[in-house]
């Protein structure tokens, strides 16, 4: 039985679309599968890693791990986080290979899976859809399990955002006049707050931005978040 390399929504499949960041009529020559932050990619079949990394040309694809598997396949893990095991690693089908992550140009959170034979780029799901011996099945994709639970954290992260939002711009907590107050001691301070009203309207607005993925609004907010809960806890002692 072979597998994807991801449990997860298929978001955008083999074929021609919009770029959604050149917004370009081009080939799309491979099958994004968008999931969460931190889960691990596994191997398709049984696989050597070749590489694993940026490759020169390709940079748009971020880090990519490169799995040489049975009978001139080879599959490309893009935009990953970091890998698992070391190059020239033996993975058996389902082991453990790299992380997802946001790496290249991506607008959200997934892999970008390319299935190559003898060089030749292919439909993933034509791949997975082959029998692979007389004795197996096609494998068949079950996402409905996938997208609840995908449904679920996202709603959960909203959640959190909103929160931290929230947070920010509560009068009773008051992140933002203890920063104020502030002020007189450090230029730092007086930097952010008059940064904070911005980061949170922009927070509000990426949230309801059916364009932008909310798990790049979480990536995107998560330093800045950090850095001015550290810097409020540190300039009000």
């Amino acid at each position: 039985m072979t597998r994807p390399p991801s449990r997860g929504r298929y978001t955008d499949r083999y074929g021609v679309r919009v770029n959604p960041v050149t917004k370009r009529t081009e080939g799309h020559h491979g099958l994004d599968i968008n999931a969460y932050a931190g889960l691990i990619l596994v191997a398709p079949e049984d696989v050597v890693l070749d590489s694993f990394g940026v490759i020169k040309g390709w940079e748009v694809h971020g880090r990519v791990a490169v799995l040489r598997g049975a009978d001139g396949w080879v599959h490309w893990l893009s935009h990953c986080d970091r890998a698992l095991v070391p190059v020239g690693s033996r993975v058996p089908e389902g082991g453990d290979v790299a992380v997802m992550g946001l790496t290249g140009q991506t607008t959200g959170l997934h892999v970008h899976w390319e299935t190559r034979h003898n060089g030749q780029r292919l439909d993933p799901e034509a791949w997975l859809a082959r029998p692979t011996d007389n004795n197996s099945r096609p494998f068949e994709p079950e996402e409905d399990d996938m997208n609840a639970e995908q449904d679920a954290r996202l709603k959960n992260i909203e959640s959190q955002l909103s929160g931290i939002i929230n947070a920010i711009s509560d009068p009773k907590i008051g992140i933002h006049d203890h920063v104020l107050k502030a002020a007189g001691r450090s230029a730092e301070a007086v930097a952010i707050a008059r940064n904070i009203e911005g980061i949170v309207a922009g927070m509000q607005n990426a949230i309801g931005d059916p364009k932008i993925g909310i798990l790049v609004v979480v990536n995107a907010i998560r330093g800045t978040v950090d850095k001015i809960l550290a810097a409020v806890t540190k300039l009000t002692k």
